[in-house]
């Protein structure tokens, strides 16, 4: 008898934890979802195309702190396997090289 409640309590223990597991990754998915739709409300802006557009979002960036959170989000998320990539790609999704060249 005492054999079988041990064996419930720890069931049970067991239980809570992959029950507190499965809100914790539910809480991550809500979250990772959030950062696409917000990326995506980012990258409709990108690349920038002229100095128009760079002041734009200078502006923005200056008086949006969310919308400067996401754009650090999106460049954050880029990745690459040395530093001078990475810079590269975040150079690519920012500017068009027209804009750079000039």
């Amino acid at each position: 008898m005492l054999t079988i409640k041990y064996e419930i309590k720890s069931i049970h223990e067991k239980l809570d934890i992959i029950i507190q597991r499965d809100e914790e990754n539910t809480l991550t998915k809500t979250k990772e979802s959030q950062l696409l739709y917000d990326t995506c409300f980012i990258d409709d802006k990108l690349p920038i195309k002229s100095q128009e557009n760079l002041q734009e979002l200078e502006n923005e960036l200056s008086i949006d702190k969310n919308y400067r959170h996401q754009l650090v989000k999106r460049l954050s998320s880029v990745g690459g396997k040395s530093i001078k990539i990475m810079v590269k790609r975040i150079m690519t999704l920012m500017f068009t090289p027209e804009l750079l060249c000039k």
